[in-house]
């Protein structure tokens, strides 16, 4: 079975036009999810959650939202079971829920998944919040026939407002300075390092994929290297090139702990004009693989001291 993750900033949950919200979730429920991270869920309380439970009901998930509708976290109970949320903090606004691998069974150890949005329009926010994004690695449990503290590893999903660090080959170029045309949009994704001279903002990045924690699994996707799965198509731009904003841009990502990157059998990045402005992203898990990792990890615990962590 392939467990299909799905990453989407759906512009200001459709701008109050129900027939966009529906149609932009008959598109999602097309790609036959099991976990959905939504960005951009800024009314989704309103009506008494009826918006979120529209949403939940469309795609045949149970769903939480984060404090202020932020995010939101959607995952299919066949396959998933919530175990707890965590409270992200103030400085990361997301969502975070972990979930068991039902196929797995209840002595394996869970995911801590992540819907996350980075700050708009303040990359040095944007760093505090990719550092508390790394706290989402950093939550453990009690699991296993010791009872040992274990790390959970994380799949974080996010717009990062952001972009990602250069080096992979075939990833969409960053933006040069002169091809941001809006002022205060330069300000945004970039940053001043000396008069006339802007570094784009890839921080974020930096700090998610620093010292082997967590990998972009579409860098890892794309990669020949071995491991790699060779599919150049998963760092396709997630957003539309425009006048203002440069040219198309990744600034959507999934992040996942890289114990758990064996497990990934492809990212793809889907289109929907005229719904949003973001594009969707598809991370596909093999869940055979995953649910063999999943419980690899607690064995480790067991067996070797450094693997029971004490607990943040």
């Amino acid at each position: 079975m392939i467990i299909n993750v799905v990453g989407c900033n759906f512009e200001l949950n459709g701008r109050g036009d129900r027939t966009v919200f529906d149609t932009m979730h008959d598109r999602i429920a097309e790609l036959e999810p099991h976990i959905v991270c939504r960005m951009e869920v800024s009314d989704g309380e309103d009506k008494g959650g009826t918006l979120a439970d529209a949403a939940d009901a469309r795609l045949k998930l149970r769903g939480y939202l984060s404090p202020a509708s932020w995010t939101s976290v959607a995952y299919d109970t066949n396959v998933f079971t919530s175990v707890r949320g965590y409270d992200p903090g103030s400085n990361f606004p997301a969502t975070v829920r972990v979930l068991r691998l039902n196929q797995a069974g209840p002595d394996s150890l869970p995911i801590a998944v992540a819907a996350a949005h980075l700050s708009y329009a303040t990359p040095p926010l944007r760093e505090i919040q990719a550092h508390e994004a790394t706290r989402t690695a950093d939550r453990s449990m009690r699991i296993g026939k010791g009872q040992v503290q274990v790390k959970l590893p994380a799949l974080v999903a996010m717009d990062s407002n952001s972009f990602p660090e250069e080096g992979a080959p075939g990833d969409v170029p960053l933006p040069k300075a002169h091809e941001i045309r809006d002022k205060a949009h330069l300000l945004h994704r970039a940053r001043q390092v000396a008069p006339g001279e802007w570094e784009m903002d890839t921080r974020p990045d930096q700090i998610l994929r620093a010292n082997g924690l967590m990998e972009d699994v579409a860098r890892h996707a794309a990669s020949h290297t071995p491991g790699g799965l060779g599919q150049p198509s998963a760092l396709a731009p997630t957003t539309y090139a425009t006048t203002t904003h440069g040219p198309a841009a990744r600034v959507d990502r999934i992040y996942l702990s890289t114990v758990l990157l064996p497990a990934v059998v492809f990212v793809r990045v889907v289109p929907v004009p005229g719904l949003t402005d973001h594009h969707v992203v598809v991370l596909g898990l093999d869940s055979d693989s995953l649910a063999d990792l999943l419980h690899e990890l607690v064995v480790q615990a067991e067996n070797d001291p450094l693997y029971a962590l004490v607990p943040r």
